[in-house]
């Protein structure tokens, strides 16, 4: 697959040498200590359980340390001459929620895929190919739901686009409670 993609990459997009700069290395050094400490504190809970000394205090000094170095890495991205991350592209609101809402979905999709995976073969006895395969419908769905989207935003708006899923979601909780059953769809 990945050879695949480098061969249509070579033949479909432009060359683009970029702006010639530079690679912020501290940045990166930095980025990658700061969200290793987090991981690192929330992974040693696994092992040895949320009661142990160890992990309290790992935990404790993996947050603060993960935090502390976010935090720097934020610093030196508003002084570095080419960023990593260009802090003004959080200046825009608009921005800043559909940077929230992408979070918040691959926060679900990643545990939707880690734990429906466990499901499928510890509780449902799936080979590790049926599990996978069994991920299909999602996968395709998203992918209509991203290439149909930017045309529905387009033509309606975020606000409209934004509040069709909501609004669904108001009506079959109230649908469920008895106060309505025509609107929900099936």
């Amino acid at each position: 697959m990945a050879a695949l993609l480098y061969i249509a990459a070579r033949r479909l997009l432009a060359d683009d040498r970029g702006n010639g700069g530079g690679l912020d290395l501290i940045g990166a050094l930095i980025s990658t200590l700061g969200m290793g400490g987090l991981v690192y504190g929330i992974v040693r809970s696994a092992e040895v359980g949320w009661r142990d000394g160890v992990t309290v205090v790992s935990i404790v000094a993996g947050v603060v340390a993960g935090l502390g170095l976010i935090a720097a890495f934020l610093i030196t991205q508003a002084r570095a001459a080419q960023p990593l991350l260009p802090l003004h592209l959080f200046a825009d609101r608009i921005r800043i929620g559909a940077y929230l809402a992408r979070a918040l979905f691959l926060g679900a999709m990643v545990s939707f895929f880690f734990f429906s995976t466990q499901l499928m073969q510890a509780a449902l006895h799936m080979t590790p190919v049926a599990a996978g395969l069994g991920f299909l419908p999602m996968t395709v769905l998203t992918l209509a739901a991203s290439l149909t989207l930017p045309r529905l935003v387009q033509r309606f708006g975020n606000g409209a686009v934004g509040m069709l899923p909501l609004s669904r979601r108001v009506c079959c909780g109230w649908r469920r409670r008895g106060r309505m059953t025509a609107i929900c769809w099936r």
